[in-house]
C-alpha cells in the first residue's frame, strides 16, 4: 500500500494517486495545502509520513476549521469555554509564519469587539467567584475557578484589550497578597531566653513566656509574635524596655559596688562575705549566640533573634561582637533559604524571619520577601499533592513559578504534578466516555482539569518550555477532541452530513478522543455507500474508500481493512484504465488486460470491471487477427497465446478465449507447414 513519489520520500498509495497526477511537485503540494477548500485533501496531506511545510499548513488549517465548528455549537457550553476556544484560534493563528497579517485580519472581521464582550462576561464571573471566596476563605473551589478565569482573560486579550488584562492581573496580585498574609499569620517566630548560670531568669524580659525552641534549647514566644512579612521582630517599645532593663541592671551593679566600698571602709578592713555578682546578660547572650552558630548545634534563627534583641543594649566591643554575630546569622539564613535540600516549610520560616527583621539590610529583606510568595504556593502545592488533590497542586505550583520561584525543584514538581493530574483525568475520562449524559459529566469532572493543564502557559509562559510538559498541548487537543465528538454526533444525525461526521470523528480521534460506537456507525454507513457506488462509478467509490482509509482512528471501527482491499482493487482497475489511453504496443495492451485481471481477482467483480475486460480482451483478439492477416505470425501468436493463458480462465470470457485458442492453433499449423 505504499509508493515512492520519485524523490525518495514515502507516501501511502491513497495519496499517491492524487499526488502523481500533480507532477510530484512540492510547490504544487504546498499550494494544495494552502488553498484547497476540501477537508479531505487537507486530512490526506496532514498524514504524510514525513514532516513538510505542506503537512504543517494542512494541520494549521484543519485546526482552525475544527475550532470554527466547535464555536458554531457555542450554545452547548459556557462563556469561559467559548473564550477558551477563541483563545485557541488566536494561538493557532500566531503559530503561522504570516502571524501578524492573518491574526489582524481575524480580529478585524468584527471579532475583536465580540471577543472583548465574551471576555468581559468571563471577567465579571471571575470577580463574582473571587467575592464568594473573600466572604468564605474556606471556599477554595471558588478561588480556583476565579483564578482560572483571570488567567484566561489575560491570555486572550493581550493584543485585544490591555486595560482588562491589567485589571485581571491586579486582581490576581491582590489575591496572592491576601493568601500570603494569611499564610504568614501561622508562622510563629520564637525568641530565645538567656538564663543565668544558676538557672535564674532575672535577666529575662518579664513580658516573655517560656517555650521550647526548634533545637531543643530554651526559647520564648513573643506576645507580639510577627504575623506578616512587613512587621518587625521587636517593637520600639520592646527595644526601649530592654534598654531600661539593662540600665537598671547596670545601676544595681553600680550600687552594689559602692555599697561594698563603703562597708569596706567602715569595718577598717575587716573581711565580710561578698554577695555574688549578677551575671552580665549581654555577655551571656554573646556566649549563647556562639553556641547557636556552632556547626554542631547550628540555629541561625535563634542566633539572629538573640543578637537582634541585645544589639541596642550593648556598647563598644560587645555591641561590635553582636553585630558580627548578627551578620553571620543573616548570611547563614540566606544560604539556607535558597538550599534546595531544605524543606519548603523551613525555607518559608527563614525567609519570613529575614524579611520581617528591621535590622536586616534592605536588599536582603527584599530578596527574602521575593521568596515568600513562591515558597507559600509551593507549600500549598505539596500539601494538596500529598492528599491526591492534583488539580490544586498543579494550580499552586504554577502560581509558584508565576511568582518567580528560584529553585529548579519547582519545575520538577510542576512536571510531576501535571503528569499525575493528566493520568488521573485520563482515567476519569475513560470511565464516562460513551455513557449516557457523558457531556454533562465531562463538564463537571474532566474538562476543568484539561482546561487547567492547557492554560498552564497562560499562567506563566516559561512553563511550556519545561522539559516533560507535553501535557499542555495534549490537554488542549483533548479538550478540542471532546468538543469535536459532539460536533460529529450532531452532523451524524443530519441529512447530507455523513462525510462531515466522519471527518470530525477522525479529527477527534487524532486528538486522542474516541466515540467508538458513533464512529463505527458512521464509518460503516460510508462503507456501504462505497459498495453501492462502485457498481456504477468506480472513481467515486475509490474516493469514498480513500476518505475512509485516511480518516484518523479508523482502525477502531473495523472498516479499515475492508477499505484497504477496495482501494487496492479499484486503484489497480484505475491503473488499467489509465494505461488503456496510452496503448502503443502489444505489451501495453497485455498490461491493461493483466491489471484488469488483477483488479477482478482482488475483489472487483462489478459490471464496470467485467465490461472493461471484455473490451480490452476483444481488442487483443482483434489485434492478433490483424497481425495474422498481415502474415505477422510472431505478433499474432503473442496476442492469441496471451489470451489463452490458464490464469485468465476466470476473468476473460470463455467464448473469446475459445476463439483465441482456434486462432492460436492456426498460427501453429502455418508455422509447421513452413
Amino acid at each position: 500500500m505504499e509508493w515512492y513519489a520519485g524523490n525518495g520520500e514515502r507516501y501511502s498509495s491513497v495519496f499517491f494517486n492524487d499526488y502523481y497526477d500533480k507532477g510530484q511537485s512540492s510547490d504544487t503540494l504546498n499550494n494544495r495545502a494552502e488553498y484547497s477548500k476540501e477537508n479531505k485533501e487537507l486530512t490526506l496531506i496532514s498524514q504524510l509520513n514525513t514532516s513538510s511545510n505542506a503537512k504543517t499548513i494542512a494541520d494549521h488549517r484543519l485546526t482552525l476549521d475544527n475550532l470554527g465548528e466547535i464555536l458554531a455549537n457555542k450554545e452547548n457550553y459556557s462563556n469561559q469555554s467559548e473564550l477558551f476556544y477563541l483563545r485557541n484560534q488566536m494561538n493557532t493563528l500566531k503559530k503561522k509564519d504570516k502571524t501578524q497579517q492573518e491574526l489582524q485580519a481575524y480580529l478585524n472581521e468584527n471579532k475583536k469587539e465580540y471577543i472583548q464582550s465574551v471576555a468581559k462576561l468571563v471577567y465579571d464571573k471571575a470577580v463574582q467567584e473571587e467575592n464568594v471566596w473573600l466572604n468564605n476563605p474556606n471556599d477554595i473551589v471558588s478561588l480556583e475557578q476565579s483564578l482560572s478565569k483571570y488567567y484566561l482573560v489575560t491570555s486572550v486579550l493581550e493584543s485585544v484589550d490591555p486595560k482588562l488584562v491589567e485589571a485581571a492581573n491586579q486582581r490576581v496580585e491582590k489575591i496572592f497578597y491576601k493568601l500570603l498574609q494569611e499564610e504568614l499569620k501561622n508562622i510563629n517566630i520564637e525568641t530565645p531566653v538567656v538564663t543565668s548560670k544558676n538557672d535564674t531568669k532575672e535577666n529575662v524580659n518579664p513580658e516573655k513566656a517560656t517555650a521550647t525552641s526548634s533545637n531543643g534549647g530554651q526559647a520564648v514566644k513573643e506576645d507580639n509574635t510577627n504575623k506578616t512579612g512587613a512587621s518587625k521582630i521587636a517593637s520600639e517599645k520592646e527595644q526601649k524596655d530592654q534598654l531600661i532593663e539593662a540600665n537598671k541592671n547596670n545601676k544595681e551593679n553600680m550600687k552594689e559596688v559602692n555599697h561594698k566600698d563603703t562597708n569596706s571602709n567602715d569595718t577598717d578592713g575587716q573581711m565580710k562575705p561578698e554577695k555574688p555578682e549578677k551575671p552580665n546578660p549581654i555577655n551571656q547572650a554573646i556566649e549563647q549566640i556562639e553556641i547557636y552558630l556552632n556547626p554542631e548545634s547550628l540555629n541561625y534563627e535563634n542566633a539572629l533573634l538573640l543578637a537582634n534583641q541585645w544589639i541596642d543594649v550593648a556598647k563598644d566591643q560587645p555591641k561590635e561582637k553582636l553585630n558580627q554575630q548578627f551578620s553571620i546569622a543573616v548570611d547563614g539564613l540566606r544560604g539556607q533559604m535558597k538550599d534546595p535540600e531544605l524543606s519548603v516549610e523551613d525555607a518559608l520560616k527563614k525567609a519570613n524571619l529575614l524579611a520581617s527583621t528591621a535590622r536586616v539590610e534592605q536588599s536582603v529583606r527584599d530578596e527574602a520577601n521575593k521568596m515568600l510568595m513562591p515558597l507559600m504556593f509551593e507549600r500549598k502545592a505539596n500539601e494538596a499533592a500529598n492528599k491526591g488533590e492534583y488539580y490544586t497542586a498543579v494550580l499552586n505550583i504554577a502560581n509558584a513559578i508565576r511568582t518567580n520561584h528560584p529553585l529548579e525543584r519547582s519545575r520538577e514538581e510542576m512536571v510531576n504534578y501535571a503528569n499525575k493530574l493528566w493520568e488521573k483525568t485520563e482515567v476519569e475520562w475513560e470511565q464516562i466516555n460513551g455513557i449516557p449524559d457523558w457531556q454533562e459529566k465531562a463538564e463537571k469532572t474532566v474538562l476543568p482539569s484539561y482546561t487547567l493543564l492547557a492554560q498552564l502557559k497562560d499562567i506563566d509562559k516559561t512553563i511550556e518550555k519545561i522539559v516533560g510538559m507535553s501535557v499542555i498541548d495534549n490537554a488542549s487537543k483533548k479538550m478540542e477532541g471532546i468538543q469535536l465528538i459532539e460536533v460529529a454526533n450532531t452532523k451524524a444525525n443530519q441529512n447530507g452530513k455523513l462525510y462531515e461526521a466522519l471527518h470530525y470523528y477522525g479529527q477527534a480521534s487524532y486528538r486522542g478522543v474516541n466515540d467508538k460506537k458513533g464512529f463505527s456507525d458512521v464509518a460503516n454507513r460510508v462503507l456501504k455507500e462505497g459498495e453501492k457506488i462502485e457498481k456504477s462509478n468506480y472513481l467515486s467509490a475509490l474516493e469514498i474508500y480513500q476518505i475512509l482509509y485516511k480518516t484518523p482512528g479508523i482502525e477502531m471501527t473495523g472498516v479499515k481493512d475492508k477499505a484497504k482491499v477496495a482501494i487496492e482493487y479499484l486503484s489497480t482497475f484505475d491503473a488499467a484504465n489509465k494505461k488503456a489511453t496510452r496503448i502503443n504496443t502489444i505489451e501495453d495492451l497485455a498490461s491493461v488486460v493483466e491489471l484488469t485481471h488483477q483488479a477482478m481477482n482482488l475483489g472487483y467483480q462489478q459490471a464496470p470491471a467485467k465490461e472493461f475486460m471484455k473490451v480490452v480482451s476483444e481488442k487483443m483478439l482483434q489485434t492478433g487477427k490483424g497481425y495474422l492477416d498481415k502474415n505477422d505470425n510472431n505478433n499474432a501468436y503473442k496476442c492469441f497465446e496471451f489470451l489463452t493463458r490458464p490464469q485468465y480462465a476466470t476473468t476473460i470470457d470463455g467464448e473469446l478465449r475459445q476463439k483465441a485458442m482456434e486462432n492460436l492453433e492456426k498460427v501453429k499449423a502455418m508455422d509447421a507447414q513452413k
